[in-house]
């Protein structure tokens, strides 16, 4: 959406999601991750998220308003 960003980066071994929330409210935000991962579990290195998982490549992160998180595998 206009207030809610994501992106990806990913190394055969690694990969890190970055996901925005500029909204004046909370928001839960889902994308397709499935070029980096179909499965498992990322934390967010930042404390602001509980670590996510990825279920058939989707991602589902809730963020507080204007935050930010940093997802690492």
């Amino acid at each position: 959406s206009g207030q809610q960003y994501a992106y990806a980066r990913a190394t055969p071994r690694n990969a890190v999601v970055v996901v925005f929330n500029n909204d004046k409210d909370a928001a839960t935000i889902e994308f397709d991750v499935s070029r980096i991962a179909s499965d498992g579990v990322l934390q967010d290195q930042l404390g602001v998220s509980r670590p996510v998982q990825i279920h058939n490549g989707k991602m589902r992160v809730s963020l507080p308003k204007r935050s930010a998180s940093i997802f690492v595998r």
